[in-house]
């Protein structure tokens, strides 16, 4: 395995775990943590709009762009506080 993919396998594993605190799926960070680490996590998927969008590979910006814009708002839902578990107790 390239060290490439195990940083990207670390990374996407970390994303899960803020995403899945700031929801009240679990509690693994301290809240303060959790709330910027997922504003962090906004502006990596932003940044990755921008990138993508800048491939040279025409099939990498039709399917890369928008899952990245996906991502990009997902994440920004979560950290403005929507997603909040609705599960009943």
């Amino acid at each position: 395995m390239r060290v490439g993919s195990l940083i990207a396998i670390v990374i996407y594993a970390l994303i899960a775990l803020v995403s899945l605190d700031r929801i009240g799926a679990i509690q693994v960070f301290p809240n303060a943590v959790a709330v910027v680490a997922m504003w962090v996590i906004v502006a990596y998927f932003a940044l990755g709009i921008a990138m993508n969008a800048m491939s040279k590979s025409a099939s990498e910006r039709a399917v890369m762009v928008p899952l990245t814009i996906v991502l990009t708002v997902l994440s920004l839902l979560i950290a403005l506080g929507f997603g909040e578990m609705a599960i009943a107790a």
